[in-house]
């Protein structure tokens, strides 16, 4: 179900999902307000799955921020005002 790395960015199922050296596999999708996504490192035989409410921070974003901190990269912390 995999795509084929630098020739197709979906496989038969799956997205490719790119984080610096990391090539990461899974999918997302979307549904009244909220976005969901899974995927898996085989590299690193790691899985990450998450779902975000609403879109004062966009779910791009927080993947990017989790997958920095997992992989012990600089991140810089979002400042939300009241």
């Amino acid at each position: 179900m995999k795509p084929i790395y630098e020739k197709e960015t979906f496989g038969r199922g799956l997205m490719l999902l790119p984080f610096n050296d990391n090539i990461l596999y899974g999918h997302g999708g979307d549904t009244y307000g909220t976005h969901s996504i899974v995927s898996f490192n085989p590299k690193d035989n790691i899985a990450i799955s998450f779902s975000i409410n609403g879109e004062l921070f966009p779910s791009n974003d927080f993947a990017i921020g989790i997958l920095s901190i997992m992989y012990e990269k600089n991140y810089d912390f979002p400042k939300f005002k009241k």
